[in-house]
């Protein structure tokens, strides 16, 4: 009779990540996981301070609004001990 071809159905399920903005809870993005890798987007964003001998980091996960207000308090912040800009 030879070969017979049958299509079969074959249903998965994987992983949807939403993240949403830590101060305003804004919801940021969905990103499904790789079946295989179990790799995924995610808009987290770390931050990195080298003083003197050791680095200080935060990771962060906000929206747009929220890291330019982020940027302009830690800006500030440093400006109270006397950092003044770098001009390249």
């Amino acid at each position: 009779m030879g070969e017979i071809i049958k299509p079969k159905e074959i249903t998965n399920t994987v992983n949807v990540h939403t993240f949403y903005c830590d101060e305003c809870n804004k919801k940021l993005i969905e990103s499904e996981e790789d079946i295989y890798d179990g790799y995924y987007n995610n808009p987290f964003e770390e931050i990195s301070v080298h003083i003197f001998d050791d680095w200080y980091k935060v990771t962060l996960c906000l929206c747009d609004e929220c890291m330019k207000k982020y940027q302009v308090k830690l800006i500030k912040c440093l400006e109270t001990f006397g950092f003044k800009k770098e001009e390249i």
